[in-house]
């Protein structure tokens, strides 16, 4: 299939020309063709990023917006996850730690590699929204406290419907951060297939 970037790009120039997905890829396992194995979120984001820079500055989307995309977003998306650590550092251990964690992110090796500017791949994409789905996870333990909800534990539907009711009642904004890490972990599951 060739590298991270060179399929992106494919895969992107397929979005553009005919507003799908590329399902089957022809050059996959040539002559027979094959399934692309990339999910849609990562490729779609690129190819709306190149449509809005195309629509807002002019330049022609094939030949030059896309292009821009491709360098940019991976690069934003890097930039973000500096958020997500931030946060989940410091509702865990404090402050200072949280931007002690911050700054090691924004200077770690593997993550600069992989959300430079110009480098097309999902890495970046990836890391922001599983950052984030932990944000919000841990956000969501903090939210419910330690304060005990239901007398007995059980694996019944019944008892773990009732569960669930009981703190939303209690605590609705550990049932938000819930849905949102949810969220966070379903967006990282359609942009990358691993």
């Amino acid at each position: 299939g060739g590298s991270d970037p060179w399929y992106m790009k494919r895969t992107i120039d397929h979005i553009l020309a005919t507003h799908t997905h590329f399902i089957t890829d022809p050059d996959r396992t040539y002559p027979l063709g094959g399934i692309n194995p990339r999910p849609p979120l990562f490729s779609w984001s690129i190819a709306v990023a190149g449509i809005a820079i195309s629509t807002l500055t002019g330049l022609h989307l094939q030949s030059q917006a896309i292009w821009w995309a491709l360098g940019i977003m991976p690069a934003i998306y890097g930039a973000f996850t500096v958020f997500p650590i931030y946060g989940a550092a410091r509702r865990i251990f404090g402050e200072s730690t949280g931007v002690l964690a911050a700054w090691l992110i924004a200077l770690m090796p593997g993550h600069v590699s992989h959300s430079t500017f110009a480098l097309a791949d999902h890495d970046a994409f990836v890391v922001l929204f599983i950052s984030l789905g932990i944000f919000c996870i841990v956000s969501a333990l903090k939210s419910v406290g330690t304060e005990r909800y239901v007398q007995t534990i059980s694996w019944r539907p019944s008892d773990i419907f009732s569960a669930v009711k009981e703190v939303h009642r209690k605590r609705p904004d550990a049932i938000i951060w819930a849905a949102l890490a949810g969220l966070c972990f379903a967006t990282t599951a359609l942009g990358w297939k691993g």
